[in-house]
């Protein structure tokens, strides 16, 4: 009987032999880093070169970096004052500040103490020498205008961070793949993210003493550096430049010591520590979340004055879409909306639009505006109103026998008509090509009852359709205050105007062009009145003596612009007007002559 030798026990597997899941997890991530390296062309060996040229350029570079930087710094801030568009981007093209930038953002992501820290060093002082030598530039300057050039940099907003993330990710790509193809989109990287212009307008408000100036051009920098960090540490780190083994490649490439090794080996023991790729990471996402704040309060800022620019031109428009606006302006700044009109209106009616506005500015701006209306009859609108009113009535077409048949039928309805507020001063027929034409001008206001019944009257008569134009005269006298013509020289050109219907006279009394107001007395007192001694005895007493007169106040004379305005108006002949001077401006308007007029 043979016996069968039991199988040895099955050991259960080793925990150890699995891979650990931060280990599996870095194979994953670097399986997918290398392939995204090689749709790009990139190979590992490339990667190794590229850090190499990166860490041992700025050893070489250094006199030609400087030469590059001074005159991109003049070109661009001569071209900023000159307001030259053309000028300011061949500054951009000249500018080698991007390539340590770049390579700021290349030390972070694979860790190169001595890459990182050269970088800091060489961006932290080109800053600084931009800023002051296109200062000493703005200060030698003839004049110091603030041109579109450099308004134009003084306020950024959050559009701009996106503008820069781009062509963030346009210069890392033509960092890292050197060939024909990426030779304009590094030429387009360099216009599109401006790097020396806006420090040399931070130089020019330090220049011209603008607080604002400096600190707004400042913050588009800092937003363009940010978004050249992140976004350059995100794109080498997924193209998998955080392989490459920068301690051999700094051994090869770098000899320094003193106190730089002594910083650099402080550098890479932060960043060799168990946390240090995620505090590499973290540091160009702080700085960029740093200018999001204040970039996204701009940006809001801005788009509230887009919308409130529109709102207000729109309220403008129907506000004043009866009126004869002479100017009209208004700036929306800082939360606050302010509104300057002027209007050829009476007062009253400038209270009211400036009523209107503020209530509906206030509804759409969410705060009181600032609004100022003024009512100013100026001198070529009272022109043109005179010349409004004195349109000419219709000239009668020659005689005819159906013409002097509609005249006689339209007088003898005429004749009857009642005498009234609304009498007839003057009219006159004729035709405009088909259509009768009749022009009627009476006292009284234009429109109403009269118009309905004349309009029946004479299309009764005429027996065919009539289109009639009334002229309303009223039979009045304006004074005006000698003080005041402004306010009355409406008055004036509409009575002008009304001395054009025949039949119909304006009077104008022509008031003086100055008035005469006293001119102010000396403060100081008038002396005493002296007291004569007592005579001595036997001597005649002295004559009294008698006091100074006080003294009189003096006439001066003092121009008013009413007066200029109103002798202007008379200047221009129209219909009957008789003038005589008077003491104060007045005018009336009469049927037939005036009651006295001047000799000859």
């Amino acid at each position: 009987m043979s016996s069968q030798t039991p199988p040895p026990p099955t050991e259960p597997p080793s925990r150890g032999s699995d891979p650990h899941p931060i280990v599996f997890l870095r194979k994953q991530v670097r399986r997918l880093q290398d392939g995204l390296a090689a749709r790009l062309g990139i190979d590992p060996a490339d990667r190794e070169v590229l850090v190499g040229e990166m860490i041992s350029r700025q050893e070489g570079d250094a006199l030609s970096y400087w030469i590059q930087i001074f005159l991109a710094i003049g070109i661009s801030t001569l071209g900023l004052v000159l307001d030259s568009t053309g000028v300011v981007i061949g500054a951009m093209l000249i500018s080698p500040l991007m390539t340590p930038i770049v390579g700021l953002g290349m030390g972070l992501t694979t860790g190169s103490p001595f890459l990182t820290l050269r970088s800091l060093v060489r961006v932290g002082a080109s800053v600084l020498v931009i800023i002051a030598f296109a200062a000493v530039l703005t200060k030698l300057l003839p004049f110091r205008e603030v041109t579109g050039e450099i308004a134009a940099r003084t306020a950024p907003t959050l559009i701009d961070l996106g503008i820069a993330s781009f062509c963030a990710l346009a210069a890392g790509f033509t960092t890292v793949r050197h060939s024909s193809d990426t030779v304009a989109a590094a030429a387009g990287t360099a216009i599109g993210i401006a790097l020396v212009p806006p420090l040399c307008v931070s130089g020019f408000g330090v220049g011209v003493a603008s607080t604002k100036i400096a600190l707004g051009a400042t913050l588009l920098f800092t937003s363009n550096l940010c978004a050249i960090l992140f976004f350059s540490v995100t794109l080498f780190f997924c193209i998998g430049y955080n392989q490459t083994d920068v301690s051999l490649l700094e051994s090869r490439n770098v000899k320094v010591s003193g106190r730089i090794g002594k910083v650099a080996g402080a550098l890479r023991r932060a960043f060799e520590t168990r946390y240090g790729p995620l505090m590499r990471f973290l540091l160009p996402l702080a700085l960029v979340s740093a200018v999001y704040i204040p970039l996204s309060r701009a940006l809001t800022e801005v788009a509230w004055k887009v919308r409130m620019r529109t709102e207000v031109a729109a309220i403008l428009e129907d506000v004043t879409a009866e009126d004869y606006a002479m100017r009209s302006s208004f700036t929306v700044e800082h939360g606050q909306v302010s509104i300057r009109l002027v209007l050829v209106a009476s007062p009253e009616h400038a209270k009211e639009v400036e009523t209107e506005l503020r209530t509906r500015v206030a509804a759409v701006a969410s705060s009181i505006p600032e609004v100022q209306v003024h009512a100013v009859p100026d001198f070529a609108s009272l022109q043109r109103a005179a010349d409004a009113a004195a349109t000419p009535v219709i000239s009668p077409v020659e005689s005819t026998d159906h013409l002097d048949l509609l005249r006689q039928r339209i007088e003898e309805r005429l004749a009857r008509w009642p005498r009234g507020a609304d009498r007839i001063l003057y009219w006159g027929v004729g035709f405009e090509g088909e259509t009768c034409v009749l022009e009627v001008a009476h006292v009284g206001t234009a429109g109403g009852e009269f118009l309905t019944l004349l309009e029946e009257t004479l299309g009764s008569a005429v027996e065919q359709p009539v289109t009639l134009r009334e002229r309303a005269v009223t039979l009045s006298t304006w004074t005006a205050d000698n003080d005041d013509l402004l306010h009355w020289l409406p008055q004036l050109a509409t009575a002008l105007g009304s001395a054009t219907v025949p039949g119909v006279s304006a009077c104008v009394t022509r008031g003086p062009h100055t008035k005469r107001v006293p001119a102010p007395l000396p403060d100081t007192a008038p002396p005493p009145t002296p007291v004569p001694p007592d005579p001595a005895p036997g001597t005649e007493a002295p004559a009294p003596v008698t006091p100074p007169a006080p003294p009189v106040p003096t006439m001066v004379n003092e121009d008013l612009e009413g007066a200029a305005a109103a002798a202007a108006l008379l200047r221009t002949p129209r219909g009957t007007v008789t003038i005589t001077e008077g003491a104060a401006w007045s005018v009336q308007v009469v049927q037939g002559p005036c009651p006295s007029e001047p000799a000859g």
